[in-house]
C-alpha cells in the first residue's frame, strides 16, 4: 500500500516562497573556525574510541595455505591410481623401459667414475637422514653424555697360587656417566666403590667421603659411627686393605688416613684401632692372570704380587727394562707375561712420547690376547713420565678399543675395562 503525494514542484516552490527570510549573521572566519574546530574535535574523538581493527589475514592464510597442501597430496594419488588402474600394461612397459635405460646409463657411467644419478641420490638420502638423526639428538639430550673411566676393585675368588687357593683383588675399569659420578677425581672414586651396582660396594658401604690431598699424596676415608669394620668377616678384612692399595695406589697416594665423623682413627676387624695406611706406589710393570676355566683372563700391577723393580745396580728398572722384565716370568708363577713370545718390537723414547716398532712378521691382529697386550704397555707406560704410546708397523688399525694409527694417551687407560 503506498501513500498518495499531493505535492507537485511548483506548490514546493510557492511555499518556499512564503516563508520569511533568513539571515546568517556569522561572519565567515568565525565560520571557519567553529567547522575547524568540530573537525578537530572529531578526529580526536576518532582517535580515543574507535578501536584498531586487526589484521585477520594470517588465519586465512593459514587455511589456504593448508587447502593447497591437501590438494597437492590428494590430487596426484588420485591421478596415479586412475591412470595405474585403466593403464597397468602401459605402466609397466614404461617401468621397464626406465629400468633398462637407467642401467645403462649406469654401466656406462660406472666406466667413467660415476655410479650413476639414482645412486647419488640414495646415497645423499641416507646421509640426509643421518644428519638429520643426529641433529635430533642433540636436541633432545643438549649435548652428548660425558663417560670418565674409574679403577673399581673386584674380588677373585679361589685363584690357584699354587702352594693354596685364596682371593685376589684385581682393578677393573668402570666406565661412568660425569652427571652420576660428579666432576671430581674424590666423587668418582667414591661413587665407584659405594654405588650399589659396584660390585665389592659392601667394603665401602660405611664410607662417607673421600677427601684427597694432592701436595702430600694422601687421601683421607671418612667412616660413619655406626660402620661395621670392627665386625667384618675375616674375607673381608683381608680384602679391603688390598682394595685400598690398589685404587689409591694406581693413582700414586702413598698414605691413606682413617677417620669416622671427622674424628681421627677406625676399629679395623681384628686388627683394633686404625689410624691411616701406607701404600705401596712404585710400580713397574703389569702381569696377566688366566683363571683357565670361565676364560676370564686380568692385567694386574706388578707391586700386587712383589716382582723385584730394581736393575742390576739397584736402580729403578727403566720402561725398556720393565717391558724386558714382563717378557720373562717364572715357570712355576700363578700368573704369565701379557706380551706373546712371537712378537718382537723395538722401543725408543722421545720426551713424552714413547714408539713401540714392530719388526716384520710381528703383526698384531685384533684379538683379546692382543689387546691385553696394548693395554700392558699403555699402563706400564703410565706409571713412567710418559704421556703417549704410538704403535708403529701394526699392520691392523685397531686392537680391541684401541687406535693403532694415532698415539694414545695413557693417562686415560685404566685396567680391565668392562
Amino acid at each position: 500500500m503506498t501513500r498518495e503525494n499531493h505535492w507537485d514542484e511548483e506548490k514546493v516552490e510557492d511555499q518556499l516562497r512564503k516563508l520569511p527570510s533568513i539571515e546568517d549573521k556569522q561572519n565567515k572566519e568565525d565560520l571557519f573556525l567553529a567547522i575547524q574546530r568540530k573537525m578537530d574535535e572529531r578526529e580526536e574523538n576518532q582517535k580515543i574510541i574507535i578501536p584498531k581493527k586487526k589484521k585477520t589475514w594470517f588465519f586465512p592464510a593459514i587455511a589456504s595455505a593448508v587447502a593447497v597442501l591437501l590438494i597437492i597430496l590428494i590430487v596426484p594419488s588420485m591421478f596415479n591410481d586412475l591412470q595405474f588402474s585403466s593403464n597397468d600394461e602401459a605402466a609397466e612397459d614404461r617401468a621397464s623401459e626406465i629400468f633398462e635405460l637407467n642401467m645403462g646409463d649406469s654401466a656406462d657411467d660406472a666406466d667413467s667414475g660415476d655410479m650413476g644419478i639414482f645412486v647419488d641420490e640414495a646415497e645423499e638420502t641416507e646421509e640426509s637422514v643421518e644428519e638429520s638423526g643426529d641433529i635430533t639428538m642433540m636436541e633432545e639430550d643438549g649435548t652428548d653424555p660425558l663417560t670418565v673411566t674409574v679403577p673399581a676393585p673386584y674380588i677373585k675368588a679361589d685363584v690357584n697360587f699354587g702352594s693354596s687357593i685364596g682371593s685376589f683383588v684385581f682393578l677393573k675399569g668402570t666406565e661412568l656417566l660425569i652427571e652420576d659420578a660428579g666432576e671430581t677425581l674424590e666423587e668418582q672414586i667414591y661413587y665407584a666403590l659405594t654405588d650399589e651396582s659396584a660390585q665389592e660396594h659392601v667394603l665401602f658401604k660405611d664410607l662417607q667421603s673421600i677427601e684427597i690431598d694432592e701436595m702430600n699424596n694422601t687421601v683421607t676415608l671418612d667412616f660413619s659411627e655406626n660402620n661395621t669394620l670392627e665386625s667384618m668377616s675375616s674375607t673381608q678384612a683381608q680384602a679391603l686393605p688390598q682394595a685400598i692399595q690398589e685404587v689409591f695406589g694406581f693413582y700414586g697416594i702413598t698414605k691413606v688416613i682413617f677417620t669416622t665423623e671427622g674424628d681421627l682413627g677406625v676399629n679395623f676387624g681384628q686388627t683394633g684401632p686404625l689410624d691411616d695406611l701406607g701404600l705401596y706406589t712404585t710400580n713397574r710393570g703389569y702381569y696377566l692372570y688366566d683363571s683357565g676355566e670361565d676364560g676370564e683372563k686380568l692385567l694386574f700391577r706388578a707391586v700386587g704380587v712383589d716382582e723385584w723393580i730394581f736393575n742390576e745396580v739397584g736402580e729403578l728398572l727403566t720402561f725398556e727394562e720393565t717391558v724386558e722384565k714382563m717378557r720373562n716370568v717364572a715357570d712355576d708363577a700363578w700368573y704369565s707375561s701379557p706380551i706373546p713370545s712371537h712378537l718382537e718390537f723395538d722401543i725408543m723414547v722421545e720426551d713424552n712420547i714413547v714408539f713401540v716398532t714392530f719388526e716384520e712378521g710381528s703383526a698384531l691382529s685384533d684379538t683379546r690376547d692382543m689387546e691385553l697386550f696394548v693395554e700392558a704397555i699403555l699402563l706400564t707406560a703410565r706409571d713412567f713420565p710418559y704421556d703417549f704410546i704410538q704403535f708403529q708397523n701394526a699392520q691392523v688399525y685397531t686392537v680391541g678399543q684401541y687406535q693403532m694409527e694415532e698415539p694414545i694417551d695413557v693417562r686415560d687407560v685404566v685396567p680391565n675395562l668392562n
